[in-house]
């Protein structure tokens, strides 16, 4: 694993830092190490975000807070942060657009990610990578699993909560499909999707499903 030191700052009049990262496609995942210098700071309680444009079009966007690491000087202060790329961006060659991190939602000056192509390694296909829209999915599969747990000691319409469970399972697939394909989706039309699979299920909770958590969690996934 290599680790890349750069600086960025708030400017945005430049097109691109000086400083480029290179990684070597369908390598292991580098580390970038990100000193802050005009205009940004950070605290212990940041949030952070990564964003960049492949070669081929295909869009990163990870908000996953523990691909994110804060450093300190000397004295204990917050000078910076590390981040661990996506495995991702190491599917295609060439070089990122529009690369940048966001640090509680300012957006630092762009820098260029080149990645080399590798000896024997062709046409691999390249997916994006939605953080916030995988969050969702893997809350809805949270639900499916507590509903599928819920449904095994169930004592009335036991028949037809399994065959809507299976239903669920179907289009489980369909939205993960979505998100892993090369398509690009966001949050919002993740949400729509789960929407309207939970109102596709049409469980007659009061009747057949007694737990509160349960119910909390579907009326919670539901109004999304």
């Amino acid at each position: 694993m290599t680790v890349t030191e750069i600086t960025l700052d708030d400017s945005k009049a430049k097109r691109y830092i000086a400083q480029p990262v290179w990684i070597r496609q369908d390598d292991s995942q580098d580390t970038i190490k990100v000193t802050l210098d005009e205009g940004l700071t950070i605290t212990t309680d940041s949030v952070f975000e990564f964003d960049c444009t492949k070669f081929d079009e295909q869009v990163i966007q990870d908000k996953e807070q523990s691909n994110f690491e804060i450093f300190n000087d000397i004295l204990g202060k917050p000078i910076g942060f590390t981040y661990k790329l996506p495995a991702e961006i190491y599917q295609s060659s060439g070089s990122t657009t529009a690369t940048y991190f966001r640090i509680d939602g300012s957006s630092t000056s762009n820098f260029i990610i080149y990645v080399q192509r590798a000896d024997g390694v062709g046409g691999t296909e390249s997916n994006s990578l939605i953080s916030d829209a995988k969050s969702v999915v893997n809350e809805i599969s949270s639900v499916y699993q507590t509903i599928q747990e819920t449904a095994k000691n169930a004592e009335l319409d036991t028949e037809d909560i399994r065959k809507q469970i299976d239903d669920l399972d179907s289009k489980l697939a369909d939205i993960t499909k979505l998100i892993d394909d090369n398509n690009v989706i966001k949050k919002t039309e993740a949400q729509e999707v789960i929407t309207g699979i939970v109102n596709e299920m049409d469980l007659d909770t009061d009747d057949k499903i007694s737990d509160p958590d349960v119910l909390a969690k579907i009326q919670t996934l539901g109004a999304v």
